[in-house]
């Protein structure tokens, strides 16, 4: 038997290069750092090892479930009277809960029938891809999830959903759950919520069954905490108009039948911490099962979830939201969220200076920033890139091209969360160039520069007659800022193995190649036209 020093010694060197999210150099999608009293109340709470499935065996999980549930019922609009809710897996379960409610209601009894008609579910093209999980756990399928087209603000398009609406009605099918939009990762594309609901009433009765609508809010919630203009009386004028716009579209949840809620993600909790909450709680009790059904459970009263829920064995995610919502308050994550938006539009601002980002979402009340980098090539001085990507101006192979580049970025991130700490360039002979079109190469220049870097390692003819050029670059800045001065280390040892690779690669085809170090860096620099420093050319040709 190990000890137990022996074990968490092993177990804490699987963090190694374990990126920390809150850590200001971190940046991706949606993933605050969890407060420290939530990440408490998540060990007290495993400590007591509760199963929220009945109180009497997390009395803990129960009370904070109902008083979590209470608190956001509230801040949604709901009469906390007939409201109710459960905390669950994520935004998944949130819209599989929804789903299947859905399901019940355009399909009574479906739960003990199965589904006897054809049921269709409704969303945006820029809704969550979870709802097509929730279309193959149900049984409903695939092909009968109806995408609606959106606007060029990502919201969806009533006129567009009516007529599928109206064209399900027609075929004999049922419609079973509409996913109303409220915050996307990305876009942040919130749905016009309050026409759809109007839509939905008005098409509900001409049916014979009652159509459920499931406001997809797991983003876009901390929004219902801002108290009007005096919220953001200190950010810019353009941004103050971009949130209040926002506060504004999310103030129609209440208009839903049920509201789904993320506080791993904006929340401000560890995983997994997610609220399901429906306007009225007989929702859930159509999905409960019969007691007897459980003969080992629920002998007495008492607060009993799993009765209706999914999960038979469900911890209590609720008390991480609940000290979160205790500590801070509305105007605490008002806080947090007007300072998360003034950081992202700094990096906007920073980005638009760039002429080499294409920025993608400036006029977007997010957390997320999208953006899209384009190296220097023979497009560089027209500017606005994208716009003409966009416009299928540039040809599609530059298009291919830039996608790579962008992939490869995205790909090169190493197991520390840093950048690869070089870049190669290829400097080749002009007949040559057509050669690497479809390949994974991107081009950057249309000229041959073989002469002009011989002359810069002091004229060193084997650079001007080898084949092909590699020129190895490094940028010192993104390892150091992690590493300190050992950095500097970390990128001549990456190099050195790199140039190893490539004498290996070289021999194997028969060919001669060198390492040099002998030129002038800012020479390297201008006529490659990089802002990269210069390590190594190693020019490649013939054997000896």
């Amino acid at each position: 038997m190990s000890s137990e020093d022996d074990v968490i010694e092993s177990v804490v060197k699987l963090y190694d290069g374990v990126g920390l999210w809150g850590h200001p150099q971190i940046q991706v999608n949606v993933v605050p750092p969890p407060t420290a009293i939530s990440i408490a109340a998540a060990a007290l709470a495993a400590r007591y090892n509760e199963n929220s499935i009945w109180d009497r065996y997390g009395m803990s999980a129960a009370q904070s479930e109902v008083i979590a549930i209470g608190m956001l019922a509230d801040l949604i609009g709901f009469d906390k009277r007939k409201a109710g809710g459960i905390f669950t897996f994520g935004g998944t379960g949130c819209n599989l809960y929804a789903a299947r409610i859905g399901i019940e209601k355009s399909d009574p009894d479906a739960k003990h029938t199965g589904i006897r008609d054809r049921i269709h579910f409704f969303c945006s093209d820029v809704s969550h891809y979870s709802i097509k999980s929730s279309a193959i756990w149900t049984g409903v399928g695939l092909n009968n999830i109806k995408i609606i087209p959106s606007d060029d603000d990502n919201s969806m398009d009533v006129a567009e959903l009516k007529t599928a609406m109206d064209e399900t009605v027609s075929s004999g099918a049922r419609i079973g759950t509409i996913f109303a939009t409220m915050g996307t990762t990305d876009a942040f594309g919130i749905d016009p919520l309050k026409e759809i609901v109007k839509l939905r009433d008005k098409i509900q009765k001409t049916v014979q069954y009652k159509i459920n609508v499931h406001a997809d809010a797991v983003i876009g919630w901390p929004f219902l905490t801002f108290r009007g203009d005096k919220s953001v009386r200190h950010l810019s004028p353009p941004l103050q108009k971009e949130v209040l716009s926002t506060v504004s579209k999310i103030s129609e949840l209440p208009y839903a039948d049920s509201v789904g809620i993320d506080f791993h993600k904006t929340g401000w909790s560890p995983y997994l911490c997610s609220a399901f909450v429906v306007k009225d709680k007989n929702d859930l009790f159509m999905l409960q099962k019969l007691k007897k059904e459980m003969p080992y459970l629920y002998h007495k009263s008492g607060y009993q979830p799993g009765t209706f829920t999914l999960e038979s064995s469900r911890p209590n995610y609720a008390q991480k939201a609940l000290v979160n919502m205790m500590l801070m308050e509305k105007e605490g994550y008002e806080t947090l969220i007007v300072h998360l938006l003034t950081i992202a539009d700094y990096l906007r601002e920073k980005i638009v200076e760039n002429d080499h980002i294409a920025l993608l979402n400036r006029h977007n009340t997010a957390f997320v920033t999208d953006f899209r980098i384009y190296p220097k090539t023979k497009y560089a001085d027209e500017g606005l890139l994208f716009e003409k990507e966009l416009h299928d101006i540039t040809s599609e192979e530059f298009t291919e091209q830039i996608n790579r580049y962008n992939q490869r970025i995205a790909e090169h991130m190493n197991i520390v969360g840093t950048f690869r700490v070089r870049k190669l360039y290829l400097v080749i002979p002009e007949p040559l160039f057509e050669e690497i079109k479809n390949s994974e190469l991107l081009k950057v220049g249309d000229t041959d520069l073989r002469s002009e870097l011989a002359d810069a390692a002091l004229g060193q003819e084997m650079v001007t007659e080898a084949a092909m050029d590699i020129v190895f670059t490094a940028e010192y800045q993104r390892t150091t800022a992690k590493y300190g001065e050992r950095g500097i280390r970390y990128v001549h040892a990456e190099a050195g193995c790199a140039t190893q690779n490539v004498y290996l690669q070289a021999t194997s085809l028969g060919l001669g190649t060198v390492v040099i170090g002998a030129f002038y860096d800012d020479q390297v620099e201008e006529i490659m036209n990089i802002e990269e420093e210069p390590l190594y050319i190693m020019p490649i040709g013939g054997g000896a």
